[in-house]
């Protein structure tokens, strides 16, 4: 069975955060961990999973990938996954069409994941989207532990950070299958923009992720 290496390209330039922020965290710290800790709908190992939304399938469906991503990653990748229990003290819904996939908020150790972007990853690529869905946590994990100090920064200069995380994920990924690591670390550092089609043979979506 071909490995679908477009299911990575699904994933997209959206994993990059953008400028902006949320009301949640304008305000005091005790009242943003207080919201966080009444809004935990899950968790996997010790880590929380958070939806603020009223929808109870939408909570559903979040809390099951979630697990799921992180017991892929307890899995295959211990090391990696005693890392994601130190830095992420919960795992966000969040609902927007600003354009990051995942991002990292240091100060409470925040993983806010943006479910407008992830869902659609689920519905294209099924059978593996869950793995990618570990991988982008564990890079989120990495931001993390350079964050808080786990990693110092003196041995990551800050202009090869994001390098820095992508291989962290991809190591994850080469527990899983080799080549995958191979592909994500040719889409975030040597291919530019990406296609989004999932289920491609290798050659055709290494011609696909020239285009643009």
């Amino acid at each position: 069975m071909q490995l679908p290496f477009g299911v990575i390209s699904c994933f997209g330039r959206e994993l990059f955060p953008s400028a902006g922020g949320v009301l949640l965290w304008r305000g005091p710290r005790r009242i943003t961990v207080w919201r966080l800790n009444r809004h935990v709908i899950g968790q996997y190992g010790d880590i929380p999973i958070v939806s603020f939304s009223c929808n109870p399938a939408q909570r559903h469906w979040f809390m099951t990938q979630t697990q799921e991503a992180l017991q892929i990653v307890h899995r295959f990748d211990p090391i990696r996954f005693g890392r994601l229990q130190r830095q992420l003290k919960y795992v966000l819904a969040v609902s927007s069409d600003r354009r990051f996939l995942a991002r990292y908020r240091s100060h409470l150790g925040v993983c806010e994941v943006n479910v407008t972007r992830l869902r659609p990853k689920f519905e294209n690529c099924p059978e593996t989207a869950a793995y990618i869905y570990a991988a982008v946590l564990v890079h989120e994990a990495a931001h993390g532990s350079i964050a808080n100090g786990e990693i110092p920064l003196r041995y990551v200069a800050r202009g090869h950070i994001e390098y820095f995380c992508n291989s962290e994920a991809a190591g994850f990924l080469r527990h899983w299958r080799p080549e995958a690591a191979e592909l994500w670390m040719k889409k975030y550092h040597l291919a530019g923009k990406a296609d989004s089609v999932c289920s491609r043979p290798a050659a055709e979506v290494a011609r696909a992720e020239t285009i643009g």
